[in-house]
């Protein structure tokens, strides 16, 4: 049985293929949960007598939203056909940690998503299951990692199969499905 591929074109030879997060997608919604705050002091505390609670609150709120930024970790993964490195760094951090593992000691791998915002990847190496994707990360080639994953691991009894159609499309949880080899 031939395992489809959503991209084919470099898959085939596994030299060495670079996955990154995105993280402009988190600290979009970082900035945007920011603003509604900022209007709503604005509109209801424009008083003289709350203009101390106006500033508190905002600056707070900004002061929030500047932490989350910096403790954002950036996340690479590099895939060849020896096997996989997951390299995480925070913003002021000059190296991250480091996870690797072969291909050849995948023992599983599995899928599993609620929504379009919660989905994870887990790798099972020696009978241990290991988070390798999380909800947090927004992998913006999620499709090609998981071709990459199907191809890499022959010696696997199933393999991902994305679904197709609107449900599919528009909810994660529904993507992809294990399909015996």
């Amino acid at each position: 049985m031939q395992i489809p591929q959503v991209r084919t074109e470099s898959v085939v030879n596994m030299e060495q293929q670079v996955f990154k997060e995105n993280p402009i997608k988190r600290i979009l919604i970082y900035v945007v949960g920011f603003i509604p705050v900022f209007v709503f002091t604005t509109i209801f505390m424009a008083d003289k007598s709350l203009e101390i609670y106006y500033w508190v609150i905002n600056i707070f709120v900004f002061a929030i939203c500047l932490l989350l930024i910096i403790f954002e970790e950036d996340t690479t993964i590099i895939c060849d056909e020896v096997g996989c490195t997951m390299k995480k760094k925070r913003f002021w951090q000059n190296s991250g940690k480091i996870y690797d593992f072969k291909w050849n000691e995948v023992s599983g791998t599995e899928y599993s998503a609620d929504a379009e915002s919660s989905r994870e990847f887990y790798i099972e190496i020696d009978g241990m299951k290991r988070k390798f994707l999380t909800s947090h990360t927004s992998l913006d080639n999620f499709d090609y990692f998981i071709s990459t994953v199907n191809y890499a691991t022959p010696h696997l009894s199933y393999f991902w199969e994305k679904q197709d159609g609107w449900v599919s499309n528009n909810f994660e949880g529904r993507r992809y499905k294990k399909v015996a080899r």
